[in-house]
């Protein structure tokens, strides 16, 4: 078993500095991704990525996947529990989704210079969006386990 650090500890607590470090991270994620998807790229292909287009992909990405952290922990309580789940899968999937069928009926051949940086980046959001959701969940501070993500995650 790994210890726990200052950090790990904060991640996994349910307060706004734990919150904060999460969307932290999540935000690191998100625009390492960008900018590692976009030089790839505009060096793969003969469409270069503009910066406009770049941070338009960043921010589609990154605000739904932000406001899924906070839709996965509020409100508290059990009897909320379907409202979090169904709010953080909204979130992830159905914001971007929207963004970008707005995106293919008005510009569409915007949109086919960006697939490969929508998906990228978006994989990338969605992995450290649920693993930094579920890493909450494995050890909550001033609560006892749950045996199922306890053996879930073991």
């Amino acid at each position: 078993m790994i210890p726990e650090t200052p950090t790990k500890s904060i991640l996994r607590r349910e307060s706004l500095a734990g919150l904060l470090l999460r969307s932290f991270i999540l935000s690191l994620a998100v625009g390492l991704m960008t900018v590692f998807s976009t030089i790839l790229q505009n060096f793969l292909s003969q469409t270069p990525v503009t910066l406009i287009s770049a941070s338009s992909v960043f921010l589609t990405i990154w605000f739904p996947m932000v406001l899924s952290l906070f839709m996965s922990e509020f409100p508290r309580g059990d009897e909320f529990i379907f409202l979090r789940i169904g709010g953080a899968t909204f979130c992830r999937t159905g914001m971007p989704l929207l963004v970008i069928l707005l995106l293919s009926y008005s510009r569409p051949e915007l949109l086919d210079q960006m697939v490969f940086l929508i998906g990228s980046v978006y994989a990338a959001g969605l992995i450290a969006s649920i693993l930094l959701s579920v890493f909450r969940l494995g050890n909550p501070s001033g609560r006892q386990n749950l045996n199922e993500v306890q053996s879930a995650i073991h």
